[in-house]
């Protein structure tokens, strides 16, 4: 498998929760995360980050792997 490295920039406010996904599987959890893809390809990545008050923001990149 390919080992990535997943890095949330900065952010303004005070983010609590950083949910890591591809499709509906959760890859991780936590500003930083490191997953192995069993299977090369492009990898639609989607990071939300969630404050104190459940207010959500995501973004989506693809990555190839």
């Amino acid at each position: 498998g390919q080992k990535v490295t997943l890095s949330a920039g900065p952010c303004t406010g005070t983010p609590t929760r950083y949910v890591w996904t591809v499709g509906r599987r959760t890859i991780g959890t936590g500003r930083t995360v490191h997953v192995t893809f069993r299977r090369a390809g492009l990898k639609r990545i989607r990071l939300t980050v969630i404050n104190a008050r459940g207010h959500r923001s995501s973004v989506v990149h693809s990555v190839r792997v």
